[in-house]
């Protein structure tokens, strides 16, 4: 797993919500959920675990598990990828709407 990267991945249910996570250079992880509506890209919903080092560490099993999550989902872009189509899709529909 990559630090300070996103790991974005689309709802199966077409709602318009990816589920992100982000790992930091310092090895906290934040957990979003973007809401994609019509005209912009986002509405966001963030929470992060951070570790020791950064004045946290209460949840290193929550930490963990969202880690975890990442992989997946790193894993599941690759095997069946559907955000990219989604995102021009939303893009184009914007640039609709800006007209």
């Amino acid at each position: 797993m990559r630090q300070g990267v996103l790991y974005e991945r689309k709802d199966d249910n077409s709602t318009g919500k990816v589920l992100v996570v982000c790992v930091s250079d310092l090895d906290d992880v934040e957990l979003s959920i973007l809401d994609f509506d019509a005209e912009s890209y986002m509405s966001k919903t963030t929470v992060t675990f951070t570790t020791l080092t950064t004045g946290g560490g209460r949840s290193p099993n929550v930490r963990r598990a969202l880690k975890d999550l990442a992989d997946a989902i790193e894993k599941d872009n690759k095997e069946h990828p559907i955000l990219e189509d989604f995102k021009r899709k939303k893009l184009r529909e914007s640039r609709r709407f800006k007209k």
